[in-house]
C-alpha cells in the first residue's frame, strides 16, 4: 500500500501512536511498547532466550526471523525454533499491522526485541 492509498488521517494517526510510544511525553522514553495480539505472538514465539543464549541468535537475527526476512535454511538452523510449529513467513494480519505501521513499525519491533520491553495491547 503506498502512501497515496492511504487516508492522510489514518496514517498520521498510526505515525502519531508510533512516535508517542518510542519517545513518550517527550521528556522520558516510554518504558513498555504495546503490540497487538498477532505481533505480541510473533515476538515470543522467535525472541527467546533460548534463542540468544543457547543457540547464539543475535538480535539483528531474531528481528529477521519476526519480520519474516531470513532464508528457510536459516531458520531451519536453529533449535530453539525447530520445535515450535512456527512458520517463517508471519500471518496476514501481521502484514497488515506491519503496513499500518510502515513508518516505524520495524522499529518498534526492533527496540522491543532489543530491551524486552514489550507487552500485549489491550483489545479496543
Amino acid at each position: 500500500m503506498t502512501l497515496e492509498d492511504k487516508s492522510q488521517k489514518g496514517f498520521s494517526y498510526s505515525l502519531a501512536k508510533d512516535l508517542k510510544q518510542i519517545y513518550g511525553d517527550g521528556q522520558t522514553p516510554r518504558k513498555t511498547i504495546k503490540l497487538p495480539k498477532v505481533v505480541y505472538d510473533r515476538l515470543k514465539t522467535f525472541d527467546t532466550d533460548e534463542a540468544v543464549g543457547i543457540h547464539g541468535w543475535t538480535h539483528y537475527g531474531i528481528i529477521k526471523l519476526i519480520l519474516g526476512e531470513i532464508s528457510e535454511e536459516d531458520y531451519w538452523i536453529n533449535p530453539a525454533i525447530n520445535d515450535k510449529d512456527a512458520s517463517i513467513n508471519p500471518p496476514k494480519e501481521f502484514y497488515q499491522w506491519l503496513d499500518q505501521h510502515s513508518e516505524l513499525g520495524p522499529l518498534l519491533i526492533m527496540l522491543a526485541v532489543t530491551y524486552g520491553n514489550y507487552e500485549l495491547e489491550e483489545e479496543q
